[in-house]
């Protein structure tokens, strides 16, 4: 509802996209972190969240983008889960 009334409340993006990504639903989840993203950009906890969310949902080369970008805003991401996307992101 809130999102309905206050569209330029970019806050509401990431706190919806907290509740879906706790519930399990990833996919929209990952839609609202974008959205909050591009309202956004400067965020880094944002691109970590979307980065789980696109690993959760087996994109493992859009996580692996979204990780790089909260490391290079400053976001301290775990070397074996950056690890791990790196080895997932790897064509076959």
């Amino acid at each position: 509802k809130a999102l309905e009334l206050f569209s330029y409340d970019t806050l509401s993006y990431l706190n919806r996209g907290i509740s879906k990504f706790n519930a399990k639903k990833y996919p929209e989840a990952l839609g609202d972190f974008k959205k909050f993203i591009s309202l956004n950009p400067k965020n880094p906890q944002a691109y970590y969240n979307a980065s789980i969310s696109a690993k959760n949902i087996n994109s493992f080369a859009e996580a692996l983008q979204y990780a790089l970008q909260a490391q290079k805003l400053g976001l301290q991401v775990p070397p074996q889960y950056m690890q791990a996307l790196q080895d997932k992101a790897k064509p076959k």
